[in-house]
């Protein structure tokens, strides 16, 4: 299976969107963790299963719309790093 994940992040007064396609749960967990960190904070984002025969976006598997960015990463993970693995590999 193929993710696609938008998010937008925030510097500031500054709002950027911005997306990655991979079929690795790992990758999406490093860019949403790169674009979280310092004086980033994501504040929504949306995954989907991605479709790479058609390059067409499919079914939504989850999302967040929370202004607030500590939510938003804190329902990130928990859905997506129920046993703390990926955030071990992050800091490998």
């Amino acid at each position: 299976m193929y993710y696609h994940l938008k998010l937008t992040f925030q510097k500031g007064n500054i709002s950027q969107d911005t997306s990655l396609t991979s079929d690795k749960l790992l990758t999406i967990a490093k860019f949403f963790d790169r674009h979280d960190r310092n004086d980033y904070h994501v504040t929504n984002w949306t995954v989907y299963e991605y479709n790479k025969s058609t390059l067409a976006l499919e079914d939504l598997e989850s999302e967040c719309g929370s202004n607030h960015p500590i939510n938003a990463s804190a329902i990130f993970w928990d859905i997506y790093d129920e046993n703390g693995c990926l955030e071990e590999c992050l800091k490998l």
